[in-house]
């Protein structure tokens, strides 16, 4: 099931990339007025809490892209626990994660000083108890706000849900794996243009 997902993800991201780009040929629609020139190229890292049952992970990362027309952005990005995380307080039962993928933004007029954004991650990563791993499917949405700082760095705050649907490891059957997470972000890069 782990390939099946995988494969049909990468569809159908093909296919939206594929009508976008069709879309965008024709005169006079939605798609046609929006601006997907190259406008800047950042890097980001981030640190956070992931929630889990029973405790607190700090999680840290970071993903690096480009950014079409002031507002989307496309990059790739990577995250992964900075310490081993109890799920067992009894037993002291411990596991740990790391992940990367594509992702996806989009900054509602991020021109402006404070604004919002939308980020979301399809990839994989691994999960590891001890003496065993699992490769998984990561689902990673968020939302929250960024200020400009300076032209050329950006502080923000996000909050999300980090999705792990495909989990095989005996141990971690049990237990709630997708969990909550907030973050602060530190970007740095530049945007050109108007």
């Amino acid at each position: 099931m782990k390939a099946n997902l995988h494969k049909y993800v990468a569809a159908l991201l093909m296919i939206l990339f594929t009508a976008l780009y069709l879309t965008a040929q024709r005169d006079e629609t939605l798609v046609s007025k929006l601006d997907l020139s190259l406008s800047g190229v950042w890097g980001c890292s981030t640190v956070g809490l992931s929630f889990t049952e029973y405790e607190s992970a700090v999680v840290a990362g970071g993903y690096g892209g480009l950014e079409f027309g002031k507002d989307f952005f496309i990059g790739w990005g990577g995250w992964s626990t900075t310490e081993d995380v109890t799920y067992d307080p009894f037993s002291l039962r411990t596991y740990r994660f790391n992940y990367g993928g594509i992702l996806l933004g989009y900054g509602l007029s991020s021109w402006k000083v404070v604004h919002p954004q939308f980020f979301l991650l399809l990839g994989r990563g691994t999960l590891y108890v001890p003496d065993d791993r699992d490769r998984i499917l990561v689902v990673h949405p968020s939302a929250g706000v960024e200020v400009n700082v300076l032209r050329w760095f950006r502080w923000g705050l996000q909050v999300g849900y980090r999705f792990f649907p495909d989990n095989d490891l005996p141990a971690l059957q049990s237990i709630p794996l997708s969990q909550p997470f907030a973050e602060m972000t530190f970007r740095f890069g530049w945007s050109w243009g108007e």
